[in-house]
């Protein structure tokens, strides 16, 4: 798995971290945060190649094309 991790910015306040992955598991974002001993406040997942899950919601699913 390729994960690559970019320091957005480093203060006394707040440290801002941006992690690109392939293929994100469960909780494997939180586990990588823990490794480094932070407290996680915001996480903001962006879906890849303009995929979004559009208005469903949690429990609902729908057919997916090949990109």
């Amino acid at each position: 798995m390729l994960c690559v991790l970019k320091i957005i910015s480093i203060n006394s306040q707040q440290n801002v971290f941006k992690i690109v992955m392939k293929e994100e598991r469960n909780q494997q974002i939180r586990r990588i945060v823990d490794l480094f001993e932070f407290r996680l406040l915001d996480l903001k997942k962006i879906p890849a190649r303009n995929f979004s899950l559009g208005d469903l919601h949690e429990g609902d699913w729908k057919f997916i094309k090949k990109f």
